[in-house]
């Protein structure tokens, strides 16, 4: 077995789960609770809903952890990509993982 090609893998599925985290991020379970320690979280998880909608719009950013450039190391468009996340929750996971 090449090494090198296992650790380019590894490498390339690493950025696929970065790409998964922030999906999961963007979509994750709503917190529906009043309890005052779950309120502190509804605020988290809001600010990470917003933080991963923005990372995925963002269409100037090409430095390393990127969307953009994570999509160009896997070789995904990332306008298509960010069109299938964004407007149906996210069903592409299936088809790259």
């Amino acid at each position: 077995m090449n090494i090198l090609h296992t650790d380019i893998n590894v490498f390339k599925r690493l950025w696929v789960h970065v790409i998964i985290q922030a999906k999961t991020d963007l979509y994750g379970k709503k917190i529906t609770s009043t309890n005052t320690s779950d309120i502190s979280r509804k605020q988290n998880r809001e600010l990470n809903r917003i933080q991963a909608f923005n990372w995925f719009k963002n269409k100037v950013n090409k430095e390393i952890g990127s969307f953009i450039w994570i999509c160009d190391i896997l070789n995904y468009d990332s306008s298509k990509l960010c069109k299938k996340i964004i407007s149906k929750g996210g069903t592409w996971k299936q088809q790259i993982v």
